[in-house]
């Protein structure tokens, strides 16, 4: 996962959406992963720290 910011999270809300995953980052980095496999790998290291982290996510939402 990504995370999810407590702006996005409000906005999912008033939209209706009643349940979130916010698993957010952290463990395995599928972006890095992806990086070392990739011909170019400059791609998959722009995502590499992307995201929010999962407590950082719960706190916010």
């Amino acid at each position: 996962g990504c995370g999810i910011s407590g702006a996005t999270g409000r906005l999912l809300r008033d939209q209706g959406v009643r349940i979130l995953d916010a698993a957010g980052v952290g463990g395995t980095s599928w972006a890095r992963i992806e990086a070392r496999r990739a011909h170019d790998r400059s791609v998959g290291e722009l995502f590499a720290d992307w995201g929010v982290p999962t407590p950082e996510s719960i706190a916010a939402l």
